[in-house]
């Protein structure tokens, strides 16, 4: 079996539910990966990292009994005893994704520095420490979906990973195994946008998500204003971090902008380009919007149980069926009381209409392939910006969801999840 084919049949484990055993077999991947890096560094006269391999080797294979032991656990289990048992494997899952992450770490070096058949072990090994790494996270993640009492309850929803870039700290997360596809969010939503869509998307690729600074568990950034502009900036560094070449991407919203300002004026390349219900083309700011930034100081001194109404009325037109209190409230939640009140008046003082201005010359300049994707029934951009971005963007397709608003992924999440996987895994 090629480690591409091992990499997708230890994902497939970590479906949603996940097959029996699915820890355990990513523990014993982990455990081949090592033995992997060990041999080819073995043989390449690298003893030093060959012991740290075979160390990793030694721990990896004990964690697939740890598994097995913690999943039983859990099957015997009810109620809080269960929840208990539930944060027992996942702290097992984690070990296994730290020990995929060192594995990973002494295999990349290894890469550039071995030849020939060496440097397919070496390359064989890095595949699978990151698909053993994604399907440990995802394991992790369903077992404190369970424990919340419910496997879709929003409030689950978190990314782990942080990373630090020069403007502050973003909170970021991988699902899946593959070819990388990041997801960028927009306003005033956060990557929790994306929780219906990962999942069928994560069959195929490595997805990146994030929050955008000054949105979900991202803090604002140090010394700069929460504008398109700088949001493309901090996307450029984070991918530069990850180290990814010419990933697929896809923004919904202000993302639409972010990416293709990160692409055309910070010159990124992308494989294939998503834009969902984007905001690209100038006028974009709603009325309701547009009336809070010509009396900021009024909004900053509204009384909170007001500003909250207001703010809750403008999140309920972008949608065309009404949402769970559970989901509606992980979207407006973020903008309640005081600090929630500031932070929104906050981003929307940073809508700059100039920032998309600046793209609009450059959109024939696009050659990587675009899907458009938009809400039929649209009530913050209207569904006519669609076809407009495909007569501008060279290689584009347009799908338009009908009875559905501008938070397509909300209203329409089945077609959605399928129009992009099928989007991202053409040629």
């Amino acid at each position: 079996m090629s480690d591409e084919a091992l990499a997708a049949f230890v994902w497939e484990l970590a479906a949603d539910p996940p097959g029996p055993a699915a820890g355990s077999a990513t523990a014993v991947v982990v455990a081949m990966a090592a033995a992997l890096v060990e041999l080819a560094a073995r043989r390449s006269g690298d003893t030093e990292v060959a012991a740290r391999a075979a160390t990793l080797r030694a721990r990896a294979l004990p964690l697939a009994e740890a598994d097995a032991r913690a999943y039983a656990a859990v099957l015997a289990s009810r109620g809080d005893a269960r929840r208990e048992a539930l944060a027992r494997a996942s702290d097992v899952l984690r070990e296994i994704s730290e020990t995929a992450e060192e594995v990973r770490e002494l295999a990349s070096p290894l890469v550039s520095r071995a030849k020939g058949a060496l440097r397919g072990e070496a390359i064989a090994a890095l595949e699978l420490a990151h698909a053993a790494r994604s399907v440990a996270d995802r394991l992790a993640q369903i077992n404190v979906n369970q424990a919340s009492g419910d496997p879709q309850e929003p409030a689950a929803w978190a990314l782990r990973r942080r990373v630090e870039l020069s403007g502050g700290e973003v909170a970021w997360d991988l699902f899946g195994a593959g070819p990388p596809l990041v997801l960028v969010h927009g306003t005033p939503t956060w990557s929790f946008f994306w929780r219906n869509v990962i999942p069928s998307l994560a069959r195929d690729f490595t997805v990146y998500a994030l929050d955008l600074p000054g949105y979900g568990d991202s803090p604002p950034p140090r010394g700069g204003e929460l504008s398109i502009a700088t949001h493309a900036r901090a996307l450029a560094e984070l991918l530069a971090a990850w180290e990814l070449d010419a990933p697929a991407v896809a923004g919904h919203d202000i993302g639409g902008a972010i990416v293709l300002r990160t692409h055309l004026l910070h010159e990124v390349p992308f494989r294939r380009i998503a834009l969902l219900d984007a905001v690209v083309l100038a006028p974009w700011i709603t009325p309701t919007t547009r009336h809070i930034q010509a009396h900021l100081e009024v909004y900053r001194t509204m009384p909170e149980h007001i500003f909250d109404r207001v703010t809750a009325a403008h999140l309920r037109t972008a949608v065309r069926r009404e949402l769970d209190d559970e989901v509606f409230a992980a979207y407006h939640d973020r903008w309640r009381g005081e600090r929630g009140q500031a932070a929104y008046l906050e981003k929307v003082a940073g809508f700059d209409e100039d920032d998309t201005r600046e793209l609009e010359p450059l959109l024939g300049t696009v050659t990587a392939p675009v899907l458009v994707v938009w809400g039929g029934e649209d009530a913050w951009l209207d569904p006519a910006l669609a076809l407009r971005l495909h007569d501008l963007l060279p290689e584009a397709t347009v799908h338009l969801v009908d009875g559905a608003g501008h938070f397509v992924a909300e209203d329409a999440p089945e077609e959605v999840a399928a129009a992009l996987h099928d989007f991202f895994r053409s040629s």
